[in-house]
């Protein structure tokens, strides 16, 4: 993905469709996701204090947020348009689509995929998850995220939410507080994992 940012910062659509091909021929795209609160998540439960843990979090989390945006966001922008016109494009970006939404872990990785499926023209049933379910899941994550405000009970919760999110994955933990019903993969059968 990083030579795809490359290719496109520099306007090079060639090198853009090559790089795109690349990352499409592998078996999986992502480097992971909340690498960092991973890490730290299980041991700031040693810092006493809620509200300076919290803090601590909130920056993990957001250093975490932009890492992963960085690498995506080239396929967002070369996977649609323009590049969605080039022919030597198309299938490569419907691969790396199915690819990163059949492998995600990440809950902006999945929304992101979905979007480029959807614009590359991927079959519903090869789409992992769907653009609802998605989206139902994450107003779920956010919801149960920042819920109540900034007392010491939200501190804590915020820490659980945190510890939960790097045991699962935030896509795993935003799909389990989704309604059974609601949690469906319509590509399950379908989509190579």
């Amino acid at each position: 993905m990083w030579l795809l940012a490359e290719a496109n910062q520099r306007g090079d659509a060639a090198a853009a469709d090559e790089a795109l091909a690349e990352a499409a021929a592998r078996p999986q795209l992502s480097r992971g996701a909340n690498l960092l609160e991973m890490q730290v998540a299980p041991v700031a439960e040693l810092i006493p204090d809620a509200v300076t843990r919290a803090q601590a979090l909130f920056k993990v989390i957001g250093m975490d947020a932009a890492t992963w945006a960085i690498e995506y966001g080239s396929l967002l922008k070369s996977c649609r348009g323009e590049g969605l016109r080039r022919p030597q494009r198309l299938p490569h970006c419907r691969t790396a689509a199915r690819q990163v939404l059949a492998a995600a872990t990440n809950l902006g990785e999945a929304l992101m995929a979905q979007t480029v499926a959807e614009r590359a023209g991927v079959p519903p049933e090869q789409q992992a998850y769907d653009a609802a379910t998605l989206k139902a899941a994450q107003n779920a994550l956010l919801d149960r995220s920042f819920e109540g405000g900034l007392d010491c009970a939200s501190m804590v919760r915020i820490n659980d939410v945190s510890v939960q999110r790097a045991d699962l994955g935030d896509l795993a933990l935003a799909l389990s507080l989704l309604p059974a019903s609601s949690a469906s993969r319509p590509g399950a059968a379908t989509a190579a994992r």
